[in-house]
């Protein structure tokens, strides 16, 4: 059996670790806006990727840019405070850039300046 999730929403955190094996794993969550009547919450969803994958995610996607991904749920689960904690995880298979343009976001529009020695009313249409 096979289950896809696609996920399209914002990095909002993201670690690059070394596994003593040599291999990288990145491990990043996706904030991704969800509307409900007229409530807007965010539905986070913990990512992580492997070696080549995970190198170029990090590279590429700084925290708040938009990414598109193919991924598979995983229950992970782990030891804390005594306690096992049960998560659920998505291994990214694949993935894409939305064609946002990285700081566009925080660079300033500039406004067209006139061409020195062209008159406006001098068009013929």
């Amino acid at each position: 059996m096979y289950a896809n999730t696609t996920i399209l929403g914002r990095v909002v955190r993201k670690e690059i670790k070394t596994l003593p094996t040599g291999k990288s794993v990145l491990n990043f969550s996706v904030a991704v806006n969800k509307k409900y009547k007229e409530k807007e919450t965010a539905v986070f969803f913990n990512c992580v990727a492997w070696e080549k994958t995970g190198e170029v995610i990090n590279q590429y996607f700084d925290v708040g840019a938009m990414i598109f991904l193919s991924t598979e749920p995983e229950d992970a689960s782990y030891e804390k405070d005594g306690k096992k904690v049960y998560q659920t995880n998505y291994r990214v298979n694949t993935f894409a850039f939305t064609g946002e343009k990285k700081d566009s976001a925080q660079a300033p529009k500039q406004a067209a300046q006139p061409v020195a020695g062209f008159a406006a009313d001098s068009i013929p249409f």
